[in-house]
């Protein structure tokens, strides 16, 4: 089973394990109508004048149905059928059907010799129906079925896939750990399982961890005197430093600014250094021009913006201002900060320009699309700004978008927000 990339799943087609012709099958003298027969495999015996020679069939179920005319009608069910039958279903995107029909396969062909491909494709397909947990069960039964070392890493990629998916972050990071410690492990694997995991451990919080990880799928972490390893593939580079640009936005996010006004000013200065290191990260993402990291990291810019303006906003108030002041506090700050909302219009006009230009399509976009409507819906008035306004209709307090009322003095701490 040839492991599948993030965005692509393909179900898996295992070998021939011989050629049968053609089959002589005897049916039972009575079958009842509506009732399956399984047919018991029989070796093929050669004559007499030469040695003898046991084929293996595949197992077969002989139905008879009666028909609307009340005819019987007799027809048969084989593992490979069954099998082609699910394949098609999958690739024409019936993946409820594929479900059926692989698990059917399963139920009734147990000791098949496409069993093991099989779990694979069913786990494929109940994660295109987001039905995490019942794929991880499936390839985890892989690994306890003595599976061939290929099938046995990519079982582990999906598991740690379904991990992530079910947000068992620590989980699928230790599934990755195993991937990396398998000793015949080849180059592109191991960089995919270094940029996974990077991935996962960011989720996770584990900020110094990923970019270890990161930086390893971009061959920054050779020892001295050391060859200098080959590059990874444009996607993969691509992909880990836009890693490491979300690792520096969650960085930036969760540098606080707390009062006094000393302290305010030193913290929002080591906010606006992150804000820089994290806006460069995106940047040097666009530079590396793979089409659907360039929208991702163009969207992100934008919400960084969004980010900046919104951390502001919740700063903690001079407690010494009274209500009168506080609302002129309030009308001043957004004056000042109002060019952040601006600039974040700017980049997700361009954005969708380039989208367009290049024929992108998909979450990033309608992401995009969103928030660049309801920025300029702030921006021309059409909503109100009071103080704790909230750009965005989200009300929930948990949500990166959500702008609720000034943190009090005594609690300068801002909550830290969810991974971008």
């Amino acid at each position: 089973m040839a492991n599948p990339g993030p965005a692509e799943l393909r179900p898996y087609s295992p070998p021939k394990r011989g050629l049968v012709a053609l089959l002589a099958i005897l049916l039972p003298a009575a079958l009842a109508p509506g009732c399956g027969a399984r047919q018991t495999p029989r070796p093929v015996v050669i004559g007499p004048e030469g040695p003898t020679q046991q084929i293996e069939m595949e197992p077969m179920q002989i139905l008879a149905e009666r028909g609307k005319d009340g005819k019987l009608v007799l027809r048969h069910r084989d593992a490979a059928s069954l099998f082609r039958s699910a394949g098609a279903a999958f690739d024409s995107q019936d993946h409820a059907r594929a479900v059926e029909e692989y698990s059917l396969l399963l139920q009734e062909f147990p000791g098949s010799s496409y069993t093991m491909a099989t779990r694979y494709n069913l786990g494929l397909a109940l994660e295109e129906l987001h039905r995490h947990a019942e794929a991880l069960v499936l390839y985890r039964e892989i690994l306890v079925s003595n599976p061939s070392p290929g099938d046995a890493l990519d079982a582990r990629f999906r598991i740690a896939s379904c991990q992530n998916e079910l947000a068992d972050y620590e989980g699928a990071a230790q599934t990755l750990q195993e991937v990396l410690g398998l000793p015949t492990l080849g180059r592109e694997d191991r960089l995919l399982a270094q940029l996974r995991l990077g991935d996962v451990l960011l989720a996770a919080g584990h900020l110094d961890e990923a970019e270890k990880a990161f930086h390893a799928v971009l061959g920054r972490t050779r020892l001295k005197g050391s060859p200098a390893p080959l590059p990874a593939p444009p996607e993969m580079v691509s992909q880990a430093q836009y890693g490491l640009a979300r690792l520096e936005h969650q960085r930036f996010t969760r540098a606080p600014i707390r009062m006094p006004q000393a302290q305010m000013e030193r913290d929002i200065n080591e906010k606006a250094r992150l804000f820089l290191r994290a806006q460069a990260g995106y940047l040097r993402t666009i530079h590396l021009r793979i089409a659907e990291m360039v929208t991702a990291a163009g969207l992100k810019i934008g919400t960084l913006y969004e980010d900046f303006y919104r951390d502001l906003m919740q700063a903690p108030v001079p407690p010494e201002l009274n209500s009168e002041e506080v609302e002129v506090y309030f009308e001043e700050l957004r004056k000042v900060i109002r060019p952040l909302v601006e600039q974040a219009i700017h980049v997700y006009e361009r954005n969708l320009l380039y989208a367009e230009r290049f024929g992108q399509k998909g979450e990033w976009i309608a992401e995009t699309e969103a928030r660049l409507e309801r920025l300029r819906q702030f921006i021309t008035g059409k909503a109100m700004a009071e103080p704790g306004f909230t750009v965005f209709p989200e009300t929930d307090p948990s949500s990166p978008l959500f702008i609720g009322p000034p943190a009090p003095p005594e609690s300068p701490e801002p909550a830290t927000a969810p991974a971008p």
